[in-house]
């Protein structure tokens, strides 16, 4: 049975002013791909069938920063969570996202101009790579889990940079590659 909820996304000093939520649902019985949900100021009304593993990728992402009333833009953000049956009751859902750091990563060409459009890998360790393009002026921001990544912008004379993601503080990070 189809139940209308509230998704509400928890973020320490960020909130995702809007973006496109795609919902994956293991109990759904959606005969076809449902469009996005809108989340607006963070929030969305969605639909669920039953309790089970939601997967969730928000796309188009706006966050602000409250404390530096700066907003940014995240290509997107990739969640998982179990959700129960006396959440479906109750009409709430809340994704507690507060783990999660802003990581800007800036891709430069040999002469050090901003790389745009270009594509690199990422790596969180013990997890999946994906491929990751930067904007117009050579970066990409995302939201990432604490832990240590690889990074690398391809060509033959790229960089493989490193890094930690800290679990603690608001802060911003930012990693420089050096595209080939």
């Amino acid at each position: 049975m189809a139940r209308n909820v509230h998704l509400q996304f928890i973020l320490r000093d960020l909130l995702i002013q809007r973006a496109k939520l795609w919902i994956a649902h293991d109990a759904c019985t959606a005969a076809e791909p449902p469009a996005p949900f809108a989340v607006v100021n963070g929030g969305a009304k969605a639909v669920l069938d039953n309790p089970g593993l939601l997967r969730m990728v928000l796309t188009d992402v706006v966050v602000l920063r409250v404390s530096e009333e700066r907003s940014f833009r995240v290509q997107d953000c990739h969640l998982t969570r179990e959700v129960t049956e006396s959440e479906l009751q109750f009409g709430v859902v809340t994704a507690d996202l507060s783990m999660l750091k802003e990581l800007v990563i800036r891709v430069r060409d040999r002469e050090g101009r901003p790389a745009a459009s270009q594509a690199f890998g990422l790596v969180r360790v013990g997890d999946s790579s994906r491929e990751v393009h930067t904007d117009s002026e050579g970066e990409a921001v995302l939201l990432a889990a604490p832990g240590r990544y690889l990074s690398t912008a391809g060509g033959p004379h790229a960089s493989v940079v490193q890094f930690d993601v800290g679990s603690s503080g608001n802060e911003r990070h930012v990693i420089d590659l050096a595209a080939g």
